[in-house]
């Protein structure tokens, strides 16, 4: 994954500005001065605070799930696997 800086939150950053990094936040997209200025910011704003933390729970809630599922997947069959292998030529 190539992390790209976000530009950094002004330390004046209006809670609009606030809420449309907080993805980038949650996803550690925002790295030095801009995550300082964002964490300065929650630290400051109850409202913005509350409104990060709930998005950050639904994605902990969601990654879970997603991850969930996957443990739940079963390997194909041998027999559909070797198939496949035949109907691919024996490149898989």
């Amino acid at each position: 994954m190539i992390m790209l800086d976000p530009q950094p939150v002004p330390a004046t950053a209006s809670c609009e500005h606030i809420v449309e990094r907080a993805h980038a936040w949650l996803d550690g997209e925002l790295t030095g001065a801009g995550a300082a200025d964002f964490r300065a910011h929650l630290a400051e704003c109850d409202a913005c605070a509350r409104a990060v933390a709930v998005e950050e729970r639904f994605l902990r809630v969601l990654r879970g799930r997603a991850q969930g599922a996957a443990s739940r997947l079963e390997a194909a069959p041998g027999s559909l696997r070797d198939r496949v292998r035949a109907l691919l030529g024996g490149r898989a």
